[in-house]
C-alpha cells in the first residue's frame, strides 16, 4: 500500500489516499490497542467519489494555469526629457531597443530639448 520502506515515511498518491476507509467492524479493543484511533483499510474507491476528485482536481489545474498566465497592461507610455548631444549619440542604441522589444518610440523637440516618448506593454 505504501512506496518506501516504512510506514511513516510513505508517500501515498491521491487514489490510495482517497481509497483509506475506517473499518466497519472495528471492536472498542482495536481502538484501545490503537490510543483511540480507528484502524484504517483499502476499499474501492466510489465512481462518484472518484469522478468528484478528478473533476476537483481539473478545476484546481485550471485556476492555478490561469494565475501562470501574465496579466498585459499597456499601452504605457513614458515620456523622458534628453539633450540634443545626448539623442544623437544613443540613436542607433534607440533604435535597437525598437526592435527587440516592439515598443514604439518618438521624439518630439522642445525648447530646450527633445523628449522621447516610450509607448509599450507590460506584464504583472
Amino acid at each position: 500500500f505504501f512506496l518506501g520502506s516504512r510506514p511513516e515515511e510513505a508517500t501515498y498518491t491521491i487514489q490510495q489516499l482517497l481509497a483509506v476507509r475506517p473499518t466497519r467492524d472495528a471492536a472498542p479493543e482495536d481502538a484501545a490497542v490503537l490510543g483511540g484511533r480507528v484502524p484504517l483499510v483499502l476499499q474501492d474507491l466510489p465512481a462518484e467519489e472518484a469522478t468528484a476528485s478528478s473533476a476537483a482536481r481539473d478545476r484546481q489545474a485550471r485556476r492555478e494555469a490561469t494565475k501562470a498566465r501574465p496579466k498585459v497592461i499597456g499601452p504605457i507610455t513614458e515620456c523622458v526629457p534628453v539633450d540634443a548631444e545626448v539623442l544623437q549619440a544613443k540613436r542607433g542604441e534607440l533604435r535597437r531597443i525598437e526592435q527587440e522589444t516592439g515598443v514604439q518610440i518618438r521624439e518630439k523637440a522642445g525648447l530646450r530639448n527633445f523628449t522621447i516618448m516610450i509607448t509599450g506593454t507590460t506584464s504583472i
